[in-house]
């Protein structure tokens, strides 16, 4: 009986009830206490001059949002935003109003993947070895534009290439020609939208949507010319 209470006591030690609190024996024999359980219960302290500093974190967001302004889609077409149905610009839920002017929708964009990356840097302490993986992808994808005819500074701003104009033009151009063979008429930009999230996984704006199928029936006129 004594070795049974003793395996009771030793699996109550591990215990994790279902919310989320572990149960450990108490002192008085028979009785338990209930505390909870923590994600930081358990982790290795690092010490702090192996942590990023403030600066290099700012360094690496800005690093990162120039690497996500390298894959905006067809920037080129930017000036002929609003031409359409003004159906406004739309990503991962967040929605613009129809109507508001390109730019200003342009920077409230960039202001929330801004806040975002912060809120995300700035969650839990980074190891600066850890986040050299971040600093490379970041850098590569700037070197890919510039090397794809990119435009600007070098740092994925400016008009030009964009790394993913040609698969997006290459989408909304096999939309547009199915829907011509099926005797329907143009896809909306939320029909285009699905489509890239169904098979890339990939949130595109409305307004990268349209710019893509203006570009694709724009091809369609020369072609039949």
């Amino acid at each position: 009986d004594d070795d049974d209470d003793d395996d009771d006591d030793n699996a109550a030690l591990n215990a994790l009830s279902e919310d989320g609190t572990s149960t450990v024996a108490g002192t008085d024999a028979g009785t338990r206490t209930t505390t909870p359980r923590t994600v930081g219960e358990g982790k290795i302290d690092v010490p702090r001059d192996r942590l990023m500093t403030v600066g290099e974190k700012t360094a690496l967001k800005r690093e990162l949002l120039r690497a996500r302004r390298a894959l905006d889609v067809l920037t080129c077409e930017a000036g002929s935003d609003g031409d359409g149905d003004g159906a406004g610009d739309e990503m991962a839920g967040d929605d613009v109003a129809a109507g508001d002017d390109v730019e200003d929708a342009d920077e409230a964009l960039d202001a929330r993947e801004d806040r975002g990356l912060e809120r995300v840097l700035n969650a839990a302490p980074l190891m600066s070895r850890d986040a050299a993986a971040l600093f490379q992808l970041a850098r590569r994808v700037k070197a890919l534009r510039v090397g794809a005819g990119g435009e600007g500074d070098g740092e994925g701003e400016g008009e030009g290439v964009g790394l993913l104009d040609e698969t997006v033009v290459r989408v909304a151009r096999a939309a547009r020609a199915r829907a011509a063979e099926q005797g329907k008429p143009p896809p909306s930009t939320r029909a285009v939208r699905k489509i890239f999230r169904e098979r890339f996984g990939l949130s595109l704006t409305n307004r990268e949507i349209e710019r893509a199928l203006r570009v694709a029936a724009r091809e369609e006129s020369s072609a039949s010319r």
